[in-house]
């Protein structure tokens, strides 16, 4: 139910941008309609399965194609909050991402947690607390980049990303948006698989 109040909310949105635009042109309707479509997958996903790891990786390969990223990943803050750790990622560095363990208080997704509020971020080279190590392990260039935190209420689980634009392009308000409503989504869908688990034990 939770979700469905939530997805609505968003769908309500959606149409009113759509209706107060004075000549929307197919494309930007086309790519409005993609984002809809993702938002109401996502949430059918999570409603159908406390089961995450799956349902996260379709939705971030929908993800990168819509926001034409080239690599998204999702970082959540271990248990004794001493790292972060990512548990999907999509993109041609996915296979290393995931082995790669970030100090909490350092990178990106840090300072997203004390912002509260969804960073897009047009030229890495200019952010210092960028954690390049990661770059420098995977032999990747990162110059682009949306991080997204995620929250239950007050409780920080950690952050979506986004990086680098397939034609170079920047990313854009639009795309952020969307990501702080798949983030909205998935942080209350890891807090309902977390409690299931545990009453499960």
């Amino acid at each position: 139910m939770v979700y469905m109040v939530i997805l609505i909310g968003i769908i309500i949105y959606y149409l009113l941008i759509y209706y107060l635009m004075i000549k929307p042109n197919q494309k930007a309707l086309e790519n409005s309609n993609k984002k809809l479509k993702l938002l109401y997958e996502l949430s059918m996903k999570f409603h159908e399965t406390i089961t995450l790891e799956n349902s996260l990786e379709k939705i971030l390969n929908q993800v990168i194609e819509i926001v034409n990223a080239d690599v998204a990943s999702l970082f959540l803050l271990d248990e004794k909050k001493e790292t972060f750790y990512c548990p999907v990622a999509v993109g041609p560095t996915a296979v290393e991402v995931v082995k790669i363990r970030v100090p909490y208080g350092e990178g990106v997704v840090s300072r997203v947690e004390a912002a509260k509020t969804p960073l897009l971020i047009n030229d890495i080279s200019k952010e210092k607390v960028h954690f390049k190590e990661v770059d420098d392990k995977l032999n990747y260039s990162t110059k682009t980049m949306i991080c997204v935190p995620l929250f239950v209420k007050d409780k920080f689980l950690g952050a979506f990303q986004v990086i680098n634009k397939k034609d170079g392009k920047m990313f854009t308000s639009d795309d952020s948006e969307l990501l702080g409503a798949i983030a909205s989504l998935t942080s209350l869908a890891i807090k309902s698989a977390c409690e299931f688990r545990s009453l499960s034990k």
